[in-house]
């Protein structure tokens, strides 16, 4: 069973919209096309009572603000698919050419996992033991705290 692909990519950015097409064409994963939420063209007034004013670490940016209410438009997009999965992609992201064999089928999702990055993690995390779930894959439960939604199943 393969995800519901997504690629969150904002209009004044056509360019990565293309660099992503051709990437996801060769690689022959189909995809939608999401319109992000612009925090250079959305009124301020549009994300007011969206967000805590001061959360845990202070008001979150603007950016930030944007940046997840294009993932909500993802989840929204989702629910309105018959999918069991769905794949979301920033469209900044670049595949290993080997990603078409992980899609393809999701079978190697343990029973209960409810999200999965399937992006390299650069900065240091917490993992716990990684399971291998195809040729050159694994996973790990995370154990700390990564920031980024560079692409998730």
């Amino acid at each position: 069973m393969r995800p519901e692909a997504f690629v969150i990519n904002l209009d004044r950015r056509p360019d990565r919209m293309t660099r992503m097409r051709e990437q996801l064409d060769r690689l022959g994963v189909p995809f939608k096309r999401l319109s992000a939420v612009d925090a250079q063209t959305v009124p301020s007034e549009e994300l007011d009572g969206q967000f805590e004013a001061n959360g845990l670490f202070g008001r979150v940016p603007k950016g930030d603000q944007c940046c997840t209410l294009s993932h909500v438009r993802f989840y929204r997009e989702l629910l309105t698919t018959p999918a069991r999965y769905g794949l979301v992609i920033e469209d900044d992201v670049a595949f290993r050419a080997e990603a078409p064999r992980l899609l393809a089928d999701l079978s190697w999702i343990p029973q209960g996992v409810r999200l999965i990055k399937v992006e390299m993690i650069t900065p240091r995390v917490l993992v716990g033991k990684p399971e291998r779930v195809a040729d050159g894959f694994s996973i790990a439960p995370l154990r700390s705290k990564h920031s980024g939604t560079g692409a998730y199943i």
